[in-house]
């Protein structure tokens, strides 16, 4: 009895230590398992936060392109700073191109909607403009009809320094067409040529530049009082180039280059296609207050 005793009591024992030891790995393998299972969970959020912080860096490094592409130009899908196409136009840092408003155009890169213009210049006919030139060494100087008698029909014209305030550089524009096309005729308003065209007949230079004047109107030749508007924006300042649309000359640049013989303040208002003069051909259109 006693030995049977003991084989239960050892059997128990045995059973109980394989318990202990069944519950032992157990907590072992709970253990691994968890640990297994944080440090997935610890890869899984160091992941995010890599991914995150990757987004982070593209964002910025997509705030400092945009901080950095110049006024007339965007970021594009590659993150890279583009020219704005022509008919728009962007501010410093922007991310897309903003179109011109309807009717107006504008020269690729443009940097502001200031930029934008009218194609075609739009005259008021009740406005009285001054034409004054902005480059070559007569920059700043004003068109005037005061200028020497030609004969008993026509004058010369010429620019000259001025504080923009002699009546005699007040002109009219008018939109009109000579054959279907369009045209401009520019009028002087005042003065002793007031009512007379600016024109271009036959008078010209020894380089072959066309003397530009004031002659009385109707004429016979309509085709010689015509004359067209080119745009230009150069520096975020609309200028125009005034070009001989019809007629004698036609095709010619108004230009101010050529000084008078006894009169350093005094240049002859000419029209030239010569490629010299081709860098003193804008000028500023500007209503009169």
């Amino acid at each position: 009895m006693d030995d049977e005793d003991d084989m239960d009591n050892k059997d128990d024992m045995e059973n109980e230590d394989d318990m202990d030891n069944k519950d032992d790995m157990e907590n072992e393998d709970d253990m691994d398992n968890k640990d297994d299972m944080e440090n997935e969970d610890d890869m899984d959020n160091k992941d995010d936060m890599d991914k995150d912080m990757d987004d982070d860096d593209d964002d910025d490094d997509m705030e400092e392109q945009q901080e950095h592409c110049a006024a007339g130009s965007y970021v594009n899908e590659a993150n890279e700073c583009e020219e704005c196409p022509e008919n728009t136009w962007s501010e410093e840092g922007a991310s897309s191109c903003n179109q011109c408003p309807d009717d107006k155009v504008s020269h690729a890169g443009s940097a502001s909607e200031d930029h934008c213009y009218d194609e075609m210049f739009m005259p008021d006919s009740d406005a009285e403009y001054k034409i004054q030139k902005a480059d070559g060494a007569a920059s700043d100087w004003y068109l005037t009809s005061d200028s020497e008698r030609r004969n008993k029909n026509s004058g010369y014209v010429h620019v000259h320094p001025s504080s923009g305030d002699a009546r005699e550089e007040l002109w009219g524009i008018e939109k009109t067409q000579f054959k279907k096309q369009d045209c401009y005729k520019i009028k002087s308003l005042h003065g002793a040529h007031e009512g007379r065209l600016l024109v271009v007949h036959g008078t010209s230079t020894d380089d072959g530049d066309g003397r530009v004047l004031v002659h009385k109107t109707p004429f016979n030749r309509d085709d010689d009082e015509c004359w067209m508007f080119e745009a230009v924006i150069q520096d975020g300042e609309l200028f125009h180039r005034l070009v001989k649309a019809t007629g004698r000359h036609q095709g010619k640049y108004m230009v101010a280059i050529n000084e008078h013989d006894s009169d350093e303040e005094w240049m002859w208002a000419d029209v030239t296609d010569r490629e010299d003069a081709m860098d003193h051909t804008l000028w500023r259109i500007i209503v009169s207050n």
